[in-house]
């Protein structure tokens, strides 16, 4: 499968995204039938994920499924770059972080 020829993806010439052209899941990666496009993009063109890791999006763009823009990672490690960065894993996460921030001042 090679997802450029078949047309479910756009290459973004600046910064060299594969953007999904398809479904979203409501956090905004992208959907093929039931799955996390990135993650089946990356099963087919590089091989299986290895157990206990994640994908984590490299040029922080969710709707990227460039392989090699994603590195398999612990979800530990991907939750620490993502605040790092200043991305969070859901939408609803700033204001949970603003809750938290609010109970370690007490």
């Amino acid at each position: 499968m090679n997802p450029i020829k078949e047309g479910l993806v756009s290459i973004d010439p600046s910064t060299g995204c594969w953007l999904w052209l398809g479904r979203l899941f409501p956090a905004g990666y992208g959907r093929f039938g039931g799955r996390v496009a990135h993650r089946m993009i990356w099963e087919i063109m590089i091989g299986p994920i290895p157990d206990k890791l994640v994908l984590d999006h490299l040029c922080s763009v969710r709707r990227c499924v460039n392989p090699s823009h994603l590195e398999p990672v612990t979800r530990s490690e991907n939750v620490s770059r993502s605040y790092k960065s200043g991305g969070f894993m859901y939408p609803s996460e700033p204001f949970q972080k603003k809750i938290i921030r609010k109970r370690k001042v007490k």
